[in-house]
């Protein structure tokens, strides 16, 4: 943004009378309340409109890097622009301030926004319909230009948004023949989108504008409409931005459901990895049996080749806003403490029960966990705005298990393990099974099977265990590997015969007569293709299908041993926190109980489909 260089105490004044001096010192207090908590804080403050942090340990704090407390607050933390003092305890008179609640810090309310990002959040604001614009800002007042005059009614909403945002700043509205694009933001959603149809640019619009409106319910906790899964129970997820992905007829004999996230770059050669045409892709959309998956934001994908599929099934197409909303719906369900719908002053409680009864090697991983989590909140809403599904990496389970890889092996934090993980809870989100492409020399299986674990708590040694009881589906399904046209292999296996006997699977526990049917029936199908010796191999396959394994996990309670014992990592760091009986009775703590429930059956699967002689 530009702006005019003002001597220090104007400028302070300046950002004091308009709003901004509030809002950045409530986040730099919030990101020093849980980034150190090993600090004791006595809270924010204000007086005469200058803002304080009171530290009764301020003159001997130290943080682990060894820089003194202070120093590191107004290098590492504190938002630039204006002063925020930390002193040991608060000047006489000063009023105590609370941190933001659960919706402002989801409406962003005081956050400091870059030009782009700050446009973003006042267009998503506005009707669809509203007329183009560009923001200037300025150092007293923010200046919106459009080619036609707004009517009074747009000023008000335009207003509005600034106001949400926490900011009390002067507006002022001009016209242009031609209005200024400032900034890459206004740049890419007004000139990129002519790469794009119509129809793609309608959903995409109506799922960042769902987005915006769901967002306070979302992380405040109360239910949020955002279901986008099929209910088949035979799905899969394929991330082709990982690696490649195999021959689709190997998917199309087990899954009723297969969602695919395309790479970023060049979109040709995916079509040549499933060993299919465009066509072919085409028909699979439109029979539903494909459904496309866009983690990253729609402008970040080369139109080239995806356009005309995204248009053909713009209706399914799970946008990365979507994925967001689930992901983070899912990943609470699983693990209370990755996105706990509380103030971040209550969060900070949650840190200090955290490391408070660990013990030797214990005290190792819950340290980790208690600094990831620390970082991860003070920052959780503002990322999942800008950045979407993406997010994730940072707030997820994909860092916390890095971080612990790391700590354990000395190495540098694995990017392609986040991702991986990352990955795995996308799947889990969208109720599918989680699908390995092959990334060359890196062993994405292995590293899925590890954030399967970590999330689920299914033991890597273990993993297999319960799944061998069906061994016959394991050794003597059939999978095809051939280039047989994609309209005899969906005549031939067709969804609803797929959920069918997945169904009667799940209906007779397993027993070993139906089992034998299922892979009858199934093998059938493989054998009406001509060619056979050459095209059909065996299949080891862990997990048949997004609902099947979990089902018979849950059918069953002979012969699984320990499986019961095991529990995910956040719901083992929960019960710790929750187990001391002097804690009981704190509203922090209750909530967390509350929330604390796990199941085994709530296990995310990864598949793997290699071809055997």
């Amino acid at each position: 943004m530009p702006n005019k260089k003002l001597p220090t105490l104007e400028r302070e004044n300046q950002v004091t009378k308009f709003g901004f001096a509030k809002g950045y010192a409530q986040v730099s207090y919030e990101r020093l309340l849980l980034i150190q908590p090993d600090f004791n804080f006595q809270g924010l403050w204000e007086k005469d409109g200058r803002y304080y942090i009171a530290c009764s340990d301020i003159v001997t704090a130290i943080t682990l890097d060894g820089t003194p407390l202070k120093e590191w607050f107004d290098q590492h933390c504190r938002v630039i622009a204006y002063q925020v003092d930390l002193i040991a305890t608060p000047p006489p008179g000063a009023t105590r301030l609370p941190a933001r609640t659960v919706e402002q810090l989801s409406q962003l309310h005081g956050a400091p926004l870059n030009a782009d990002q700050f446009y973003l959040e006042i267009k998503r604001q506005l009707p669809r319909n509203f007329p183009k614009f560009s923001i200037q800002d300025f150092p007293d007042k923010l200046v919106f230009t459009s080619i036609k005059p707004l009517d009074s009614d747009q000023i008000t909403e335009a207003n509005i948004a600034v106001a949400n945002l926490g900011l009390d700043i002067e507006t002022e509205f001009k016209t242009a023949d031609i209005t200024p694009l400032a900034n890459a933001a206004q740049f890419v959603i007004y000139n990129g989108r002519t790469d794009w149809p119509t129809a793609v640019l309608d959903v995409h619009d109506e799922s960042e504008q769902r987005w915006f409106d769901s967002r306070i319910s979302l992380f405040t906790d109360v239910p949020t409409s955002a279901d986008i899964r099929r209910d088949s129970g035979t799905a899969c997820f394929i991330d082709c931005s990982l690696g490649t992905p195999g021959n689709i007829r190997n998917y199309l004999t087990t899954y009723s459901d297969i969602y695919i996230a395309p790479p970023l770059g060049d979109f040709e050669p995916l079509l040549k990895h499933l060993k299919i045409t465009s066509s072919d892709l085409r028909t699979l959309i439109e029979r539903r049996r494909v459904t496309l998956v866009l983690p990253h934001d729609l402008h970040k994908y080369d139109p080239k080749g995806l356009a005309e599929h995204l248009e053909l099934c713009s209706s399914s197409v799970v946008m990365h806003r979507q994925l967001a909303v689930a992901t983070i719906q899912e990943s609470r369900r699983r693990n209370p403490l990755m996105y706990p719908p509380i103030d971040n002053e209550s969060r900070r409680k949650l840190l200090d029960l955290m490391i408070g009864d660990a013990e030797h090697l214990d005290r190792k991983f819950l340290r980790i966990a208690r600094d990831h989590y620390g970082a991860s909140w003070s920052s959780l809403e503002a990322d999942y705005s800008t950045m979407g599904a993406v997010a994730g990496l940072q707030h997820g389970s994909a860092r916390l298990l890095a971080e612990m890889v790391s700590a354990a092996t000395g190495q540098n934090l694995n990017p392609l393990l986040m991702y991986s993980t990352l990955s795995v809870e996308w799947s889990a989100a969208l109720n599918a099974n989680f699908c390995p492409t092959d990334a060359g020399g890196a062993n994405i299986e292995a590293m899925a099977t590890a954030a399967a674990s970590f999330i689920t708590g299914v033991p890597n040694k273990n993993f297999i265990d319960p799944i061998t009881k069906l061994d016959t589906i394991i050794s003597d399904l059939l999978v095809l590997d051939n280039t047989a046209p994609i309209h005899q292999v969906l005549d031939a296996f067709q969804a609803e015969e797929i959920s069918r006997l997945n169904k009667i699977l799940r209906d007779c526990n397993f027993d070993a007569n139906v089992t034998n049917q299922y892979i009858s029936d199934i093998n059938e199908r493989v054998r009406q293709f001509e060619l056979i010796q050459k095209g059909a191999k065996k299949r080891d396959m862990l997990a048949l299908a997004g609902a099947l394994v979990p089902a018979a996990l849950a059918g069953t309670t002979g012969g699984l041993g320990a499986l019961a014992a095991w529990i995910p990592f956040g719901v083992y760091v929960a019960q710790r926190i929750t187990a001391d009986d002097d804690k009981k009775g704190s509203p922090v703590t209750d909530w967390l109980k509350a929330k604390n429930t796990f199941t085994t059956s709530e296990t995310v699967f990864i598949s793997r489909m290699r071809k055997r002689e």
